[in-house]
Parts: structure tokens; sequence; C-alpha cells
């Protein structure tokens, strides 16, 4: 612990033990209940989740009763899990809407642990729409799916009602969804986007200290809906089982038990699902985890090399040495594109075009990363086009050929690459996915050593977008599109193009397994660190959703169920904290502002860690003022505090203005950071405010920034250090 933060813990002396008395004397036990729910749901949002969309009446016909009844349709499973309690009104749905012909259909999954009156559910997997590559890289329909009897009949003989497969048979369920979706055709496969199935947990290898964590839960047969001096031991055994799962989900020694078929026991089946295709590929293990990723045939096709750079030989040199020393694809040719460096530099790129055989075109023009690309394509020769940016080290020699395979297909259209930063662990790309929030990079900056939400950062996932840094796509393919958007200069230009070749019919493809890195914008800059590069960003993200409006806001490959405006992979539930819609109140404090500006300085705690003002995210939003951070009283029990940040205006360098004083509703926020440094602080898990600002409910001008705690009549101020500027 630093002696900065030693020093902000310190124990306080008597003014605040001042403050804390009264607490005493009012504790109210709805309030620590109230405290402790909010706690469990900050960290469970799937809780809150189930709660908010799982509200439908449940319909109480049995499935079985209703395949029965139905005659058209048979459902193949495991015999481990459970039918969700509204499995057939979700089916139902879904069969009644004559806009989906399909024949096959598949949803969404959690697990489950059930005992007695005990349940508890986690660790949700909303799936995205039909995706072939995806299906080809893992059982991703999962363990329950709906067949018509036609080609049930084709695939397994006759079926009625539900069929169940054993659990350690479960890649022979993968067998017949492979087969199944061949006969129905991408536009014959359904996807119910609601919670199916729940596999138990109780089937993983972990199941003695699952049953070790829940068992005060199972001892005492409390549940989700228990009595208040109950409900704390539910939520400290739901911890413990929902952790133990996580990491289970996450190990990569697990991966072929989690993705169930990428491991070596569905290499067979999946290369049946090929040649049945028509495709040839090879099965390449990965290091270390019993991963068997697809290598397809290609054709030992010409791939071009398109590298942009300007005013950096070294950055260049780097990448491209990469390139020739690593790379275990041999059909290939690199063209690097310089938009103007000065004449030392030119000199140096001439020299290292030279010394690694490469064609190096000195094209000066003011950055459009569109044209520059457009133009090295103009003088490629490869049916493979492959552009890298020139921060772009190439760190694993297996992805061109990886991407190649792919790319060289009939049916797919771009092919992104799995990016880690220069530290080599941090993820930077594994996709683009379309968000209320705009285009995003899925996973950025998560830790790449485990296996991200059932495979995202594993195997081959299809997506909307992948990014230009390193794209691969076949040259009929580009110039079909009209190659990059030369309206869009600097940024969505990768997007747009993965948009116009969905719209082309082709499939994006998602290749985790050609990993490198990428020390982002190191020539250029990032796109956010100036207004005019934020301004100009939004201004092409709205030509973005100009040229293709069905995707704004919508992602096929993105779950609903998912949050819209996060790069993480998390349920839709929002908290006032994560949804950005949300604004604080604002009160004037008129006749009572010297009283705020003179309540009595209690001693407590107060770490202001942001206070700015936050750019749109969208053309159509308005910027607003976000401050954050967190408290603590000495001794106190936090849930009795509440929090409102204060701003004074200021008047020149340092005359604050009486007059001028304004009160902010904050919303509380879950600091877990903050409850393992002050692990012997009471109740102080919710310590973190967040306050987000319309600047029209402020005057213009400039106003130091606060925090006021109350505890009943008591009030206690303090000021940061920090200011804001409307």
């Amino acid at each position: 612990m630093s002696s900065k933060v030693k020093k902000l813990v310190r124990i306080a002396d008597e003014k605040a033990h001042a403050f804390v008395s009264p607490m005493r004397r009012n504790r109210d036990e709805s309030q620590l209940t109230s405290y402790r729910r909010e706690v469990f749901e900050w960290k469970h949002a799937y809780v809150s989740w189930i709660r908010e969309n799982e509200s439908e009446a449940v319909c109480g016909e049995h499935l079985n009763n209703y395949l029965e009844k139905n005659g058209e349709w048979v459902a193949y499973c495991t015999k481990t899990g459970r039918f969700a309690d509204n499995i057939v009104l979700y089916l139902s749905k879904i069969l009644s809407d004559d806009s989906k012909k399909v024949s096959v259909i598949y949803g969404d999954e959690d697990y489950s642990y059930e005992a007695g009156t005990v349940c508890m559910r986690m660790c949700p997997f909303f799936k995205p729409d039909y995706s072939q590559e995806t299906l080809l890289s893992f059982s991703y329909f999962g363990e329950l799916i709906f067949l018509k009897r036609t080609i049930a009949e084709k695939i397994v003989g006759a079926g009625k009602g539900v069929e169940c497969i054993n659990y350690t048979d479960a890649v022979t369920l993968y067998d017949i969804a492979l087969k199944a979706a061949e006969h129905a055709g991408r536009d014959g496969v359904g996807h119910i986007s609601h919670i199916i199935y729940h596999r138990s947990v109780m089937e993983l290898d972990i199941k003695d200290a699952i049953y070790e964590a829940a068992n005060e839960a199972i001892s005492k047969n409390i549940n989700a809906n228990a009595k208040e001096e109950d409900s704390q031991a539910y939520y400290e055994a739901y911890d413990r089982v929902e952790a133990l799962v996580s990491e289970y989900l996450e190990n990569d020694d697990n991966i072929a038990k989690v993705l169930v078929g990428c491991g070596q026991d569905g290499v067979a089946i999946r290369k049946a699902a090929l040649e049945r295709r028509g495709l040839t590929a090879d099965f390449v293990k990965d290091e270390g985890r019993d991963l068997y990723r697809i290598c397809y045939d290609s054709k030992d096709a010409l791939v071009s090399v398109v590298i942009l750079s300007k005013d950096n030989p070294e950055l260049l040199e780097k990448c491209i040495a990469g390139v020739k020393n690593i790379t275990d694809y041999a059909n290939y040719e690199i063209i690097v594109v310089d938009n103007g460096s000065n004449e030392t530099n030119k000199a140096k790129c001439a020299e290292l075009s030279t010394k690694y055989s490469f064609s190096y075109y000195h094209h000066p023009m003011e950055f459009n990363f569109s044209a520059l690309c457009n133009f090295g394509v103009s003088k490629s020769k490869g049916e493979l086009i492959l552009l890298m940016n020139d921060d772009v080290e190439v760190s694993d020699g297996a992805y061109m050929k990886l991407m190649a395979g792919l790319a060289v297909r009939s049916d797919i259209g771009a092919v992104g690459a799995r990016l880690r930063y220069g530290d080599g662990i941090s993820l930077q790309h594994v996709g683009v996915t379309s968000l209320g929030i705009g285009p995003s990079h899925q996973l950025q900056k998560k830790s790449d050593d485990r296996n991200r939400y059932y495979g995202r950062n594993r195997v081959d996932y299809e997506m909307l977008g992948v990014t230009a840094a390193c794209l691969m796509v076949k040259r009929e393919a580009y110039d079909m599109v009209g190659g990059l958007d030369e309206g869009l200069k600097v940024a969505y230009n990768d997007v747009d193009f993965c948009m116009k070749l969905a719209e082309a019919g082709l499939t994006n493809v998602q290749c985790n397994g050609a990993v490198l890195l990428h020390h982002e914008s190191l020539t250029r800059g990032f796109d956010g660190d100036s207004d005019e590069k934020w301004y100009r960003l939004l201004e092409e993200k709205e030509g973005l959703y100009k040229r293709h409006p069905q995707y704004k806001a919508y992602d096929p490959y993105h779950s609903v169920n998912l949050i819209d405006n996060s790069s993480e992979y998390i349920c839709s539930h929002k908290t006032k904290a994560q949804d950005l819609d949300w604004r604080s109140a604002v009160t004037v404090i008129d006749e009572n502002g010297s009283a705020v500006i003179n309540a009595k300085d209690f001693g407590f705690r107060l770490k202001m860690d942001h206070s700015f003002l936050q750019r749109r995210f969208n053309p159509d939003d308005e910027d607003f003022f976000w401050i954050d951070g967190w408290i603590y009283v000495p001794g106190a029990d936090h849930t009795l505090i509440k929090k409102y940040v204060i701003l004074q205006a200021i008047e020149g360098e340092s005359i604050y203005k009486t007059d001028s004083i304004y009160k902010i509703d904050s919303c509380d926020v879950y600091r877990p950071d903050v409850e393992e440094l002050l692990s012997a602080a009471k109740n102080v898990a919710m310590s973190g405010f967040l306050a987000r600002i319309a600047p029209k409910s402020l005057p213009k001008g400039k106003y130091r920034v606060g925090i006021m705690l109350q505890a009943g009549s008591k009030k206690s101020l303090m000021w940061s250090d920090k200011n804001i500027e409307n």
C-alpha cells in the first residue's frame, strides 16, 4: 500500500466519531438487507437480468406434450440439464412467426445448481444468430436442439418427443447439429434469444467442490427469496459456487469440455462435416491445450501484404522483419505505401526495400487510410490481399496460412486476426461489434490468459466486422464492393468495408488462431486524444450508419441480451452507473448555501478518481460531466451514508461564490478494490459514487468539486482538488 493511500485511510480522530455515533443508535436492519442485495446484484448482474426478463407467465405445458401435439418437431438434448420453465412459450413464438421458415432451432443456455428449493443460475451463454463458421469451431448450439421431423428422419431416423443423449457422448449431439445445419441452410436455422436450457454444474469435474461451496445454503434449504437473516448465507454460497464455475469455464485446461467438439474428440466429426461440404483442411493442435483448429487449404494463393507507413522506418523494419523471418507461408509479396516521409526517412525506407525485397511506393498525400490502401492494392498482384499496419508485429508464423485458408473460400469475406497489445497478453482485437455506442472492439484490454466468454478469444467466430490493422480478403471480393470507401478517411473504413461484404452475402470471420502484436496507433496517434479527432470520429460514425442503417445498434452476432455499451460480454441488465443515458438531478442551493459550505468536517476520506467532460458517444447525444470516486468514514457503517456531489462556482482564481452552489445526486458504485483495500471497514463495498451531469443543467462557469455525506441530520463536506468548467 502506498504512503498516499495509507494516509488516505488512516484511522481518524474524534471528529469522525462524532459523525459515526448517531448511526449506531439509528441502525435499521432493512438498510443492511438492501445493501447486501445491492452488492450481490452488482457482482452478479445475471440475477437481476433473470428478474427483469423472465417475468412472463410460466407456460405450464410440458415440452414432451407440446411436441407430441405439434407432431412436426423433435428435440435432442443431453440427460443432465433441465428445460427452462418457459421453453414451450419461447418455442411456440418462433414456430408461429411466419417470417421464420426454420427447420433447426437452438437457444441460449446457462448453468444451474439445484438442490431442494436451492437454485443458483449463473454463467449464461447468450449466443449469436446462426453462424456456420462458429458451429464448425465447436458445438455452440449447445445441449438442446430442435429439428423438424423431416430432417430428423434423414439424420438419425424417426424420433418422437424428446431424445436424450448421454452427457459423456455430447459430441454425438454436435454431429447431429452439424448435419442438421447442412440440411437446413443458412436461412433455415432459427435462434431463440432466451434461456431455454439449464446445464447442471454438477456434471462438471468440480462437483465435490461445488457441493461443499453450496453446503450452508443446502443445509438450511435457503433460496434466492430467503428471509432477511438467511439471505447473506445464500449470497455467500452463490459467490463461492459462481466463482468455481467461472474459473472452470475460463480455464484453458477444460476448453474441450466447455467448447464441446473443439478438442481431439471432435476432430473426426468436424472433418466429416468439411468433406460433406467439399472443403479440404488439416487440423492443427494449439500448443498447451486440447484445441484443434481448422486450417483450410489455401491453394497456395499469392498473398499481397499491403502496409502503410510514414516517417517511421524503425517500426516498419520491425514489422517487415517479422513477416519475413517468422511467417510460415511462402507465397506472398509486400507492398509498402508511404504517404510522405521526409527525405531522410524516405531514403531509409528505400534501403529497407532493397534489404527485405519489397515494393516501396512514395506517394505523398494527406492521410486517407482508405485511399492509401486502395492505392496499395492497385499495385499488388495477389489473389488475396492482407492489409497490415506498420505497428503490427508478427509473433506466430501460422497466421498467414490460417487466414489465407479462410479468405480463399468463395463464401468468406474479411478475415481478422487476434491482436494483442505490445505487452503480449492484453487483447486489442478479437472482432468488431456494432453496439448502441457504435462499433466496438470486443474484450479490448482484457487479459488473453484464459478462455473468454465461451471461446470468443480462442476459436473462430463469425463477426460483423474485423479490424484492418490485420485483415485478409480475396481481391475479387475487395473489387466487388469497391474497396475501402475513401469518404471515410481515418476511422470506420474497415467496419464499413466489412458491412459491405456482409451485405453482398459474404461471411466475415474472426480467426483467433492468427495471433499477432499490435502497438496500436504508434504512427498516427489515437482518434480520441483531441477534440478535433473525437468529433471527426463522430462524423465518420454518423457516415457509417447512413451507409448501413440496418446495423445501427444491431449486430446479428451479438445477442440482444448482452450489454450494448461495453466491450465486455456481460448481460444487458444495467445499473444507473452502466446506463449511459442516466443523468444526475441537479438542485440549486440558495439560502442554505452558506450552511452547506460551512458543514462540519467530520474527517472522512475522499478519493476523487475522475472529474472531466466526457465527449458524446453518438452525434445525436450530448457531452456530459463525469465525476466519480469513493469515500471512507473510519468506524462508520457505510450503509447509512448518503453521498452527494457538491459544485461551487469559482469567480476569478480563488473566490468561491456562496450563492452559486449545486447539490448533485450520485449513484452508489460497487468498488471491490476498496473492499479489498479496507478489509476491516464496515460495509464499504458500495462506497463508490458516480455523477453524470448534463452541462445545460449548470450555468456557464468554473466549479470546484466536493462531496457531502449525510447520515441522518449529520452532514459533512470535503472539497477535492478537482474543478470542472462548463
